[in-house]
């Protein structure tokens, strides 16, 4: 296991997250999401990334303590972002996760919704 890595890694791992709780990305280096610059919103105005973000997906909750996570893993300032200890300690890793045939099940009915 990695003992130290790079807080690069960490805003990936962030974006990563995000993208596989919401579906999509969370900013694009390249082109405004939404006709807005949703990284500046999210350093600026982080409850109006959330709102936008909600109204592109639709019925997708985001929970809180995946807000401040996330949040805290793409800090503008590398310092400042947390070590995979204390995500590892965070409420959001550590919450309630599925049993392998209740994983199984919300699969299931994902994949039939999607046909």
């Amino acid at each position: 296991m990695i003992k130290r890595p790079y807080k690069a890694d960490i805003y990936s791992a962030g974006i990563i997250l995000f993208n596989f709780l919401m579906g999509h990305m969370p900013f694009y280096e390249d082109k405004k999401l939404m006709g807005q610059d949703m990284y500046t919103v999210l350093t600026q105005k982080p409850e109006k990334f959330w709102i936008l973000h909600q109204q592109k997906a639709p019925g997708k909750i985001v929970p809180e303590e995946f807000k401040v996570l996330f949040q805290a893993m793409v800090h503008p300032n590398p310092k400042e972002r947390p070590s995979i200890a204390e995500i590892r300690t965070s409420s959001w890793f550590n919450r309630e996760t599925y049993t392998a045939k209740e994983l199984k099940e919300v699969i299931k009915g994902a994949l039939s919704q999607k046909r």
